[in-house]
């Protein structure tokens, strides 16, 4: 299972990188190299976009900025997470209607091209939910968004199942650590 989300919060600078493009839901950001990737990641924005518009039934509020970076370290560096580990190929920050992730081209040694698309609908679902209700739980949208792409991690919830006592508490899903040993569990306790 790749894990892929982190909700980063205020603690983001708005980065440096070019507009490239500009639809009726995304303004898209890149370096002239990252184009052509770019803009696959745009394409399966714009379609999740219009899943989640029908599925939840909700209009997003405004334009969501989509910020694709040539590298994972640039990703990391870019979010406040120099250190983070190589999963780690997207996240969102509610306040500024942004989405961050690596570009295709350079997926780092965890995830392929193909992952780094599939899992767009994560975090989309993630600024989905806060923007139908800011007090919606992190785990609520992130549970969503990783059952929406079919990639169940049967083996957590195989011990899940043989084991109640992983079962983390509602408070302990609002407030577990995403660097924590525990975060696999939490992460996919979101969409059981």
């Amino acid at each position: 299972m790749a894990h892929n989300y982190l909700f980063a919060g205020n603690d983001i600078q708005q980065p440096t990188l070019p507009l490239n493009t500009e639809t009726d839901h995304f303004k898209l950001y890149c370096l002239a190299s990252d184009d052509q990737a770019a803009h696959q990641v745009l394409a399966v924005a714009e379609e999740n976009f219009s899943k989640l518009s029908k599925d939840l039934k909700h209009r997003y509020g405004t334009k969501i900025n989509l910020y694709i970076f040539p590298s994972l370290q640039a990703h990391h560096d870019a979010i406040g997470k120099p250190d983070a580990e190589d999963w780690l190929v997207n996240s969102y920050d509610k306040e500024t209607h942004s989405v961050f992730t690596v570009s295709p081209n350079n997926p780092g040694s965890y995830h392929t091209d193909k992952s780094i698309l599939e899992l767009n609908i994560v975090v989309l679902t993630g600024l989905f939910s806060k923007d139908i209700n800011a007090a919606t739980p992190e785990w609520f949208g992130r549970g969503v968004g990783l059952l929406m792409t079919g990639r169940v991690h049967q083996a957590i919830l195989s011990k899940l199942a043989s084991d109640h006592t992983l079962i983390p508490s509602l408070q302990q899903l609002n407030h577990y650590e995403k660097e924590s040993t525990t975060h696999k569990i939490h992460q996919n306790c979101g969409y059981s």
